[in-house]
């Protein structure tokens, strides 16, 4: 180390791999979730990738030193958390600039003075003693996990023949088997979310998969992979790790064509999802096949499978994406295509913390309603839901009551919000003089209306929003984000509206929450919430 070209040289070698590597998955979360719930272990190139990097802080921590920069290998350090931890490994570059600074000021030492001796007698052994067992453990699992690859790869599920590249899982005939009941579960399973549950199928080949509470496709449901039974059969069960869109993506760095990845690439942005994964087994109870198996998730109304097998004379890890489309609205009886999220009459003495989140001042529980009140100026009571799931169809029906405060601008609202809390769909019942909040028409005043977005009066009713103050209200609304179609309706006792709109393609986005507001001018307004029931269609 104390030769500034052998440690460039060095250097270099041993970076040359790290380049290399990551096109076959060694730093993919997506090929670790996979390998290590299949097979029990991390994906084999990552250790080897890992060990690159032990080795090339080990030169740096050798040569230190002799530059007079004991700290030398931080900057390798540094480069391997960005090029391993999740998030962070999508920052471009970055560990290459690390790498090279670290080359370039290992180079020449800060002073002219030569190294002590004790750090040319005791940098050596030392670092050699701690750094050399890392090296040999990285690459001990290496050839641990590839032993596991190539002895026992699990089948993806056997559901009639073997998916092809762009083709969807097939599943069995289309006849249903007779329902059976469901099997004891060991207490460390969960069971089959109802949203999963009905027929899915390829819009082209129109080929099946019947997933009920017990069976998935031809697997058996058992909840975890600790539940599977040491027997042979097809089992299905929920992955250890959900997974986001930016690691489905990761999967490029194995082989992929075109249309799995702009499969990939149409799948939520930013959602974890809870994947189910399956496995089949042997007489002797060991896995299957030559396949690397099959990963589910559910997103709206279509399962995508990722199906991860192992091709070539190289043993090439190919990952495939297909897409599957729910008729179990048409075809699955048992199937409910609507859930109740929240039902809350406000009978308790406190808010349901699980359901609500409150802000302002203030929001009173009382007599068998929330009071959204206007008690402090620009700091007015409010209230929204809990993160929803993730529904193609969202439906409100509430019962509420509005007053404002004397002839003061009042805008009383039900709002949904997308997952960062901004508008899609703003109702409000709308009374007030300042012409930029009715859009400067003067025909709006003192109407209901619907703001859009950012667009404002996108639709004025011709009822008179004072008609439904002072009065128990009854609202229903309905939003397809599918379809951008968004439906409202109120009946006091004394008036009546409804409006319809179609929210624009670009701005359909999935409701995160249901917000409420007693906003107006100065003090002294108030919204009541009586009871209020938001259903939705996955």
């Amino acid at each position: 180390m104390s030769s500034a070209t052998g440690y460039v040289l060095l250097y270099v070698i041993f970076l040359i791999p790290t380049y290399i590597l990551p096109y076959f998955g060694s730093n993919s979360s997506i090929a670790n979730a996979i390998h290590a719930g299949l097979l029990g272990s991390l994906y084999p190139l990552f250790w080897i990738h890992l060990s690159i990097y032990v080795a090339i802080c080990l030169l740096a921590w050798l040569r230190g030193p002799f530059v007079q920069r004991a700290w030398l290998i931080a900057l390798p350090a540094f480069a391997a958390v960005f090029e391993f931890v999740p998030g962070l490994n999508l920052v471009p570059l970055l560990p290459t600039v690390l790498n090279l600074l670290c080359i370039v000021l290992g180079v020449r030492p800060t002073t002219d003075a030569p190294p002590t001796k004790d750090a040319q007698r005791q940098s050596l052994p030392l670092k050699l003693g701690l750094c050399l067992p890392l090296i040999l453990i990285c690459w001990g699992m290496a050839a641990l996990g590839y032993a596991k690859l190539s002895g026992k790869r699990p089948n993806p599920p056997q559901v009639g023949v073997k998916p092809s590249l762009g083709t969807a899982p097939s599943a069995p005939s289309p006849q249903v088997t007779k329902p059976v009941e469901r099997q004891a579960e060991s207490p460390t399973s969960a069971p089959l979310s109802t949203r999963w549950i009905g027929t899915w199928t390829n819009g082209t080949t129109k080929q099946q998969l019947v997933i009920s509470s017990n069976k998935f496709g031809d697997c058996t449901w058992v909840g975890s992979a600790t539940a599977i039974p040491k027997r042979a059969g097809c089992w299905a069960y929920y992955g250890r790790e959900s997974l986001t869109v930016k690691e489905l993506v990761d999967a490029t760095k194995f082989k992929v064509d075109a249309q799995s990845l702009a499969l990939a690439r149409s799948i939520g942005q930013t959602e974890r999802y809870r994947t189910v994964q399956t496995t089949n087994l042997d007489h002797l109870g060991s896995p299957v096949g030559d396949d690397g198996g099959t990963v589910y998730l559910i997103d709206g109304d279509s399962i995508f499978a990722i199906i991860s097998s192992v091709e070539g004379p190289n043993s090439d890890l190919v990952v495939r994406v297909n897409k599957l489309v729910s008729n179990a609205r048409a075809t699955n009886a048992a199937s409910s295509s609507t859930e109740t999220a929240i039902r809350d009459n406000f009978n308790g003495s406190n808010l349901d913390a699980e359901i609500w989140v409150s802000k302002g001042n203030k929001v009173v529980l009382r007599d068998g309603y929330v009071s959204l009140q206007a008690a402090q100026t620009d700091n007015v009571g409010q209230l929204w839901t809990k993160a929803l799931p993730k529904y193609s169809v969202v439906r409100i029906r509430m019962r509420h009551w509005m007053q404002p405060s004397g002839e003061r601008p009042f805008f009383p609202m039900l709002v949904l919000r997308d997952a960062n809390q901004q508008p899609i769909a703003d109702l409000r019942w709308l009374k007030s003089n300042d012409p930029p909040t009715y859009c400067g028409d003067a025909n709006n005043y003192d109407k209901v209306l619907l703001h859009v977005g950012q667009t404002m009066c996108a639709v004025v009713t011709a009822a008179r929003s004072s008609d439904f103050f002072g009065v128990w209200v009854d609202t229903q609304i309905s939003y397809d984000r599918r379809t951008g179609r968004y439906t409202a309706s109120s009946q006091s006792p004394t008036s009546s509206m409804r409006l319809e709109h179609t929210v624009p393609a670009d701005q359909r986005k999935v409701v995160g929450d249901v917000y409420l507001s007693s906003y107006g001018w100065f003090t002294g307004h108030e919204h009541r919430i009586d009871s209020i029931v938001v259903e939705g269609e996955i």
